[in-house]
């Protein structure tokens, strides 16, 4: 409580503090609900192997009601590609498909190793549950909650198959069918015969349901079981491997051709990007050496998916198709390539990379808006058993005293941002308790007051959702996770760094050009700063 204090001050004016304060005494009497519930919680930890996991996929992920697209799963761009034609897609998509099955074989033997921290007790065994939910989990839509399933609850599966999304047909891939393992050369001539289908669109869109509210996706969903033929198409979507779209640029086939953009959207509540990005890393490095001889179309093993569509889902699907263009229309995103310096400079000052560039973050926000917001910053809990990511509070007391008075308190501000970090990889940070104590409270009666103050909304309202995303091919965003609110993920190179903003257009207050401007002069006046030091 402590702690939720310490985050809270920088946040509020004295009054709204001086108020939370009185209610966190409370909380804590020796008679009040805090040690009660603690008790409590410290039984469940004794009964389960994480006593925070279910609560905390259910909070962060399975409960939220908003669309998936930009609201929560990430989206990854590849370096773009040069295709002469329908072959060279077939191939790279080949190429892809395979390296996504040769690694889940080794999912299956346990061939993975055991990855170990690399700081603060160096050599630490790290959880690696989140790697073997890859190509194995099925988001299923529900109200008022969503859930998390496996498709493999008795073990690996000898068959596999991919679904191919085109022109708004889907198609079953069997990469491996009773004995029968395909080739790349004929997975890239299932693309080819996919791609060569024509330029029928007259098939409904139903993919667009998933883009929605959940728990209007969830009531859809229902609507297509109703019928066999869909039950068994869904079927087939739910246990592939992974889902591969073809899909053309508005614009037409040439376009696409010359376009070459391609990447990644995957489903975040499995797992963070780190179980997803060093498998990724090895298979595009793989597509350099992809064959130049042309594909011969294959449909052996090739399974289009039939569906029954109600006539009730026209108008959701139109609902749906309208929904995400707003969404999409309403994103301000900006891809940022800070190059005045990057990890090589930063470190020569003896000073933390990620923590200097929340630093940046803060003071960046700070020059913006006279004041600091609450920012969460993921922190790998990935030494525990289950452990995801708690939330590395950047938005301290001491960053605002360093924002304010310049950058005479630079020490003590990085100093302080150190220490949280490794509170939380460590397993002491406050977000998660707090989860604990509100959902046991939930469980033995009465939300205390302290969950129901203004100023738990204010210190969960994060208008800054960070993270670092390190990669060697392209990059990684995400959207805000408040409407008012800015999404910065981050990839610190040698002497740049790259970030990945985004807000909301139907924000006034929000401005991804205007932020990345601020962040630069940040960068430039820090750097100032430190060779003055140095």
């Amino acid at each position: 409580m402590g702690r939720y204090l310490d985050n809270l001050r920088p946040l509020v004016d004295e009054e709204t503090f001086e108020a939370t304060r009185r209610i966190v005494n409370e909380f804590v009497e020796p008679d009040g609900p805090g040690p009660t519930i603690q008790r409590a919680l410290l039984g469940r930890r004794e009964a389960m192997d994480n006593w925070a996991y279910t609560w905390w996929l259910k909070d962060m992920y399975l409960a939220v009601p908003l669309p998936l697209p930009i609201n929560s799963n990430p989206g990854m761009v590849f370096p773009p590609r040069q295709f002469r034609g329908f072959s060279d897609i077939a191939r790279y998509a080949a190429r892809i498909t395979m390296g996504l099955s040769s690694y889940k074989e080794r999912l299956d033997r346990k061939e993975i190793e055991v990855e170990r921290a690399t700081s603060r007790e160096k050599g630490q065994p790290l959880c690696m549950a989140q790697y073997y939910r890859l190509m194995t989990s099925y988001r299923v839509p529900g109200n008022p909650s969503d859930s998390l399933i496996s498709t493999e609850p008795d073990g690996p599966n000898p068959n596999q198959h991919v679904i191919v999304a085109c022109r708004n047909k889907f198609y079953a891939v069997h990469l491996r069918k009773d004995g029968k393992i395909l080739t790349e050369e004929e997975v890239a001539g299932h693309m080819l015969a996919i791609l060569d289908t024509g330029t029928d669109t007259t098939a409904p869109a139903l993919g667009l349901l998933t883009s929605t509210q959940r728990h209007f996706w969830a009531e859809n969903r229902e609507s297509l079981l109703g019928y066999e033929e869909n039950r068994n198409s869904l079927e087939l979507i739910e246990n592939s491997l992974a889902l591969v779209c073809l899909d053309h640029h508005p614009l037409g086939e040439e376009f696409c051709r010359k376009d070459g953009v391609n990447g990644l959207c995957y489903e975040h509540s499995t797992s963070e990007a780190v179980a997803l990005i060093n498998v990724l890393e090895t298979i595009i490095d793989t597509c350099n050496n992809i064959s130049s001889n042309e594909v011969i179309p294959c449909t052996i093993a090739l399974q289009e998916l039939t569906w029954i569509a109600p006539n009730q889902l026209t108008r959701a699907i139109n609902e749906a198709a309208r929904s995400i263009d707003n969404l999409i229309e309403d994103f301000d995103y900006y891809v940022y390539h800070f190059d005045g310096y990057g990890k090589r400079f930063i470190k020569s000052c003896k000073v933390s990379p990620d923590a200097y560039v929340q630093m940046a973050l803060q003071l960046a926000y700070y020059k913006l808006y006279g004041k600091l917001t609450a920012t969460y910053e993921s922190a790998s809990t990935r030494r525990f058993r289950l452990g995801r990511v708690d939330c590395i509070r950047s938005a301290t007391w001491e960053a605002l005293q360093w924002a304010e008075e310049k950058l005479a308190l630079f020490d003590a501000a990085m100093k302080k941002q150190t220490e949280i970090m490794v509170d939380n990889i460590m397993g002491q940070g406050i977000d998660i308790h707090l989860l604990g104590l509100r959902e046991q409270a939930k469980l033995i009666g009465r939300l205390p007051d302290l969950f129901q103050d203004k100023s738990y909304k204010i210190l969960n309202h994060f208008g800054l959702s960070t993270s670092q995303v390190a990669t060697k091919i392209g990059f990684m965003g995400y959207g805000p996770v408040v409407p008012d609110g800015y999404g910065a993920s981050y990839n610190i190179h040698e002497d740049s760094v790259i970030f990945c903003l985004s807000a909301f257009y139907s924000s006034e207050q929000t401005s991804t050009s205007r932020f990345a401007q601020s962040l630069e002069e940040s960068f430039n006046t820090m750097q100032t700063l430190l060779q003055i030091r140095l």
